[in-house]
């Protein structure tokens, strides 16, 4: 584009939200009659982590936070983790230790 261009539709692989910082460069698409049809299809990818192997797929965003879906199954999670409803691990709800509450071992 010839400058700044605000409220563009964004496009990104499904399952997916991203909204671009202010002063990010982008990678824009003009179509339509006359290419006045305009739409954000994505950002200049990160670095890849070193390691990284086809098919693995790593979302990062700000100040350090990533999933990291690796292709041995493992999923590492990076940054503060805040989870709202169910937590299950291997099937059953998760109870907290409540070992060493009110001097009881």
């Amino acid at each position: 584009t010839r400058g700044e261009v605000r409220q563009l539709p964004i496009y990104g692989p499904g399952g997916y939200v991203w909204l671009p910082e202010s002063g990010a460069s982008v990678l824009v698409i003009k179509g339509g009659p006359g290419g006045e049809e305009q739409c954000v299809c994505g950002g200049k990818q990160a670095e890849v982590p070193k390691g990284m192997q086809p098919g693995e797929v790593y979302i990062y965003g700000p100040k350090g936070s990533n999933v990291y879906l690796q292709k041995d199954g493992t999923i590492e999670l990076t940054g503060r983790i805040s989870i709202r409803g169910q937590l299950l691990i291997n099937g059953q709800p998760y109870k907290p230790c409540t070992c060493g509450e009110g001097g009881i071992l």
